[in-house]
């Protein structure tokens, strides 16, 4: 995985992928492609996980904690954040927001939202959620988060994309 430009969002996966494993802290994450290698996984927060290609922390930099920031600072695969990447962030990568919002839609009320948006805007064919189990979740997730990543999904799949939810 090379970061080709940090600012803009882009990020160059060798070899490249057409499969994207989402992957979440909920009971179907067990189920998740993790040796699959024809798989791209991305992981989100600082949820440990056996693999991950790209991870997800949009909370903004000022809400992260000190041991957060340290995670960030370590993390060694490319990172997107909602912020522009401070130095101290080497795989800092800015989510590339508004070359998302011109895919049609603009409705991001969790980190999975944005990923299966980034998933679409890179051209990846089938997107598996793993571990995406917000209807079980807390109010917030079930009311506002699902929402938003029913809606995603839906988006996906009108745009031609499998969409696998196991």
């Amino acid at each position: 995985m090379a970061i080709v430009d940090p600012l803009k969002g882009r990020v160059r996966a060798v070899p490249r992928r057409n499969k994207v494993a989402i992957i979440g802290a909920g009971r179907t994450r067990n189920q998740a492609p993790w040796n699959d290698p024809t798989w791209e996984v991305w992981g989100l927060n600082e949820i440990d996980q056996p693999r991950g290609d790209r991870w997800f922390e949009i909370h903004p930099l000022s809400f992260q904690t000190g041991a957060e920031m340290d995670w960030l600072r370590d993390c060694p695969k490319p990172v997107y954040l909602i912020d522009a990447p401070p130095p101290d962030i080497p795989q800092g990568v800015r989510y590339p927001l508004e070359a998302v919002i011109g895919l049609g839609m603009d409705f991001f009320a969790c980190t999975f939202a944005y990923q299966i948006a980034l998933a679409l805007l890179e051209g990846f064919e089938t997107i598996g959620l793993y571990g995406v189990d917000l209807p079980w979740g807390t109010p917030r997730e079930r009311l506002y988060e699902s929402a938003s990543v029913h809606a995603w999904v839906g988006f996906a799949i009108g745009a031609g994309r499998r969409v696998m939810l196991p």
